[in-house]
């Protein structure tokens, strides 16, 4: 994404200036997260304090009470990639001009999003977001959290025009 690109779109839905993001994860992520997660707070968050949002990020906690209002995410899979399966395929492709990514070798990642205005008004469903990362995509990047970065950057695109 072009650096102020983001700045200059405006909110899709009336957002405050103001932002909690509250993320909820699923047990099953809890397990088997190798920071899918973090890379997507970290890529929304930056998204949206590039379009002058100040954000605040809280973790789910069974034994609280949600903040209101809020963006909620709730991350249903993250599947990491298999680094060692993208190794083979890395170094397949080098003597290859075609090499095929094994299946399983990418890493994966749905999220539904919501906007949560109040304790009365129903949650607004944003809708689920669903990301790979494909061995190769982008060099110089972590492959192994490329999902949840995308997964970032595809929440924000629906929040903000």
């Amino acid at each position: 994404m072009l650096a102020g690109a983001c700045a200059q779109r405006k909110a899709r839905y009336p957002l405050p200036q103001q932002l909690t993001l509250y993320v909820a994860i699923s047990d099953q992520v809890a397990k088997t997260d190798n920071g899918n997660v973090s890379a997507m707070v970290d890529a929304l968050e930056a998204d949206l304090r590039e379009a002058g949002h100040f954000v605040d990020v809280v973790a789910a906690r069974n034994d609280e009470a949600a903040p209101v209002p809020r963006i909620e995410l709730q991350v249903r899979t993250s599947d990491p990639a298999d680094m060692e399966a993208l190794g083979g395929a890395q170094l397949v492709s080098m003597t290859t001009p075609l090499a095929v990514v094994p299946l399983g070798a990418s890493g994966s990642m749905d999220v539904d999003a919501f906007i949560v205005s109040s304790a009365q008004a129903p949650a607004t469903y944003l809708g689920r977001v669903r990301t790979t990362s494909m061995f190769g995509a982008t060099l110089g990047q972590n492959e192994t959290t490329l999902a949840g970065e995308r997964a970032g950057h595809g929440v924000a695109s629906k929040l903000l025009r």
